[in-house]
């Protein structure tokens, strides 16, 4: 994931940072910056502007974040 931020634009950097951090800070953000996905358990795909990734939480806290 670290790589693909890093091959963004400084704006688009700066605003999944922004998101990234709000996760941290207050859990899961309501649509349309993040939304559960349909038909399975625990996970969540995170939406910063037309990006997306997978995310889901490992042992309680720890934010995981998936990009294919």
């Amino acid at each position: 994931m670290r790589n693909y931020i890093d091959s963004l634009s400084a704006f688009e950097q700066e605003n999944i940072e922004a998101i990234l951090v709000e996760v941290a800070q207050k859990g899961h953000l309501p649509f349309p910056f993040s939304r559960k996905l349909k038909g399975v358990d625990k996970l969540w795909e995170l939406r910063p502007g037309k990006h997306r990734a997978i995310y889901f939480y490992y042992q309680g806290n720890q934010a995981i974040l998936l990009h294919a």
